[in-house]
């Protein structure tokens, strides 16, 4: 017969050693989050797959690509890793894609609220 015994431990020592890089990561996020906000209307119609390139021509610097429109997040984050600036990208896209989705879906919900002749207030708790 086997046994088996589990024990859960919090490790309390190393529990803080990932906040410099998840600040780092985060910082990155809000930049390329302003970019593709800012480019969306050329990025829209984009899937996630062929997002990541488009977006990386726009702010990271290689030899086929010396000068970026966005030359400031190679500045502000000096050797960032690809994987985190692909993983960025593709999580950036998403939320300003939900972003603006849902903003156009309540804009809609409320023009209908107005027009059926309720007030701001009402309009927008059903928008809720």
């Amino acid at each position: 017969m086997n046994i088996a015994k589990t024990l859960s431990h919090k490790i309390t020592n190393h529990s803080r050693i990932f906040d410099a890089t998840l600040d780092i990561y985060n910082n990155a996020l809000a930049f390329i989050i302003e970019v593709i906000d800012t480019e969306f209307d050329n990025l829209d119609e984009m899937r996630t797959k062929s997002i990541v390139p488009a977006v990386e021509r726009l702010i990271h610097a290689t030899k086929s690509n010396p000068s970026p429109k966005y030359r400031a997040f190679n500045a502000r984050f000096y050797k960032f890793p690809s994987y985190f600036r692909r993983s960025a990208i593709a999580s950036a896209f998403g939320k300003v894609k939900s972003y603006r989705s849902n903003l156009r879906n309540w804009e809609e919900e409320k023009e209908i609220a107005f027009s059926e002749g309720k007030s701001l207030k009402r309009a927008l708790q059903g928008c809720n």
